[in-house]
């Protein structure tokens, strides 16, 4: 992870490279406060249980069909919170959180806003309007701005 002249928090996306990862939790918005929610599970209409990143493509997929379904999960100050999915902006991009470990506290995540793309040639930096060909979901649905930028790039975003 990278942090910008303004305090921004960016990861660079080297799909490739041999670097640490970063393990990404992604909210979900309550309807009309852009409260985060971040979600462990829901129960559909019958009772069956849906988590991982299944849910994110659920509730894209199902949501609309099933307001009723259950969703567990925790509030922006690590409590445990059970709402309904009707309560949850469906369509809103999800704003992502990033860890250095699978163990790091949910509480000491770090807001990340960009993803770096690196281009070898490039000078500079560039937004690009949407995310590059084949970012898995929901990354390519998150809350992030992404850019196109050179291996030497020192500043970028906005």
């Amino acid at each position: 992870m990278l942090t910008n002249s303004k305090g921004q928090t960016g990861l660079l996306w080297l799909p490739t490279a041999d670097v640490p990862p970063v393990y990404l939790r992604y909210a979900l918005v309550e309807m009309g406060t852009e409260r985060p929610f971040w979600p462990s599970f829901i129960l559909d209409d019958w009772g069956r249980k849906i988590s991982g990143l299944e849910m994110y493509r659920w509730l894209q997929e199902e949501g609309e069909r099933f307001p009723r379904a259950e969703i567990f999960g925790y509030d922006a100050n690590w409590v445990e919170e059970q709402g309904f999915v009707r309560a949850i902006e469906i369509h809103y991009r999800h704003p992502c959180w990033a860890y250095p470990t699978t163990e790091t506290p949910l509480a000491e995540g770090v807001r990340l806003r960009h993803v770096l793309v690196v281009e070898e040639g490039m000078v500079g930096a560039e937004l690009l309007a949407k995310p590059p060909v084949g970012v898995p979901e929901p990354l390519g649905r998150a809350q992030l701005k992404w850019w196109r930028v050179g291996e030497d790039t020192a500043d970028w975003g906005v």
